[in-house]
């Protein structure tokens, strides 16, 4: 119930909101704090080249299950920190409703868009 209210929620609200923002065809996105995948899945349905970062084998394992269930191509799932930020060559990055450590790690990283 609650991973497909979210899956609504990003792909009818919020997803479609930063694409007129920020248009998501063709964009390289990180996201930071991915969880479960629904904005991963929403981002992707826009266009997004996406590299979904999170630091629970068991979250990603329901993202990339979710990600196969809708055929999407260009998404790249990672077990990482956000400490490591660095390490990922993107335009954008966009952070899950703010979390607190994503949130400083974009802020010391030499990324230029975010969207929190």
């Amino acid at each position: 119930m609650h991973t497909s209210y979210r899956l609504e929620m990003d792909r009818y609200e919020l997803i479609p909101w930063i694409d007129k923002t920020l248009p998501l065809r063709g964009a390289r996105i990180l996201e930071v704090g991915c969880g479960t995948g629904s904005a991963t899945v929403a981002l992707a349905e826009q266009g997004a080249e996406v590299t979904a970062l999170d630091v629970y084998d068991e979250a990603l394992m329901v993202a990339e299950a979710r990600c196969k269930g809708h055929d999407l191509r260009g998404v790249t799932l990672v077990r990482a920190n956000a400490e490591r930020l660095g390490a990922f060559e993107h335009r954008s990055v966009y952070v899950y409703r703010g979390d607190a450590q994503p949130t400083l790690a974009v802020r010391r990283s030499h990324i230029t868009t975010a969207i929190f």
